[in-house]
């Protein structure tokens, strides 16, 4: 359950982060200072996701998204290849590959990673998370992304809807800025995966490709124009290849 939020509790967090709280000369409303700029009374988790989506230095957008990150889901061990993933997503490459034996976190990582990436700017970024099929993305990384979404300790706003496939957003009509499940096999051309290429939010889109050797080749004719326009843009693949000649491979 998330933990209770009151006024005393964010004065406290903003003290122990080292910040100050002060109030703005003309409305007297209470304000914070933080690291050379001032922000409204917030939670401190609101500040970190702005200076995460807002930092150009490789290491203060890692230590920022890490803070965001502890505030959301503090009972979460750090091991090595977190941190290591969660650094080459702030390094700010365009394609990202991974590979790894079973259980060494790979969707529980991809899926703390898509929804900060999200959360740090809900009404103008999109996640797409792609998988060979539903009952694959609900047993693996969407069905992490869910169960991270309803387990925020602090309670940001999100809007969860069922359905196939299902997805997370913020404004209930907004069909381009979001999180998306979308479900893609090996063989599916162009036209099969239409529904999802031409997909262009506004400031940002991560595309995590899970179970990266089962998924079309088409793919790489749909990147080009998913990154097309966009100033914050990256695909992580997930998967074991033994070849070139399958997506994750030839990603590789």
């Amino acid at each position: 359950m998330p933990i209770q939020i009151d006024a005393k509790s964010i004065v406290d967090l903003v003290a122990k982060e080292g910040w100050h709280l002060t109030k703005d000369k003309t409305t007297n409303a209470p304000i914070i200072e933080a690291e050379g700029e001032t922000y409204p009374f917030c939670h401190p988790v609101l500040i970190h996701l702005k200076k995460y989506r807002l930092e150009q230095n490789p290491e203060l957008k890692y230590q920022h998204m890490k803070a965001a990150h502890d505030y959301l889901w503090p009972d979460t061990v750090w091991h090595y290849w977190t941190e290591r993933r969660f650094r080459t997503h702030c390094e700010d490459w365009k394609l990202v590959t991974w590979a790894g034996g079973a259980a060494t976190g790979k969707s529980f990582d991809a899926a703390k990673i898509a929804c900060e990436f999200w959360l740090a700017d809900p009404r103008n970024r999109a996640v797409i998370v792609a998988s060979s099929s539903l009952e694959s993305l609900n047993a693996r990384i969407w069905g992490y992304c869910t169960r991270f979404m309803h387990e925020m300790q602090v309670p940001l706003p999100f809007n969860y809807r069922r359905g196939a496939p299902p997805k997370i957003l913020f404004e209930a009509r907004d069909t381009i800025h979001g999180m998306f499940a979308v479900a893609a096999k090996r063989g599916d051309d162009d036209a099969a995966i239409s529904n999802w290429i031409g997909r262009h939010p506004n400031k940002g889109l991560l595309l995590v490709l899970d179970e990266g050797t089962e998924l079309p080749m088409a793919i790489l004719n749909a990147l080009p124009n998913l990154e097309a326009g966009q100033d914050n843009f990256q695909c992580i693949v997930i998967g074991n290849s033994l070849s070139h000649y399958d997506l994750h491979g030839s990603l590789s």
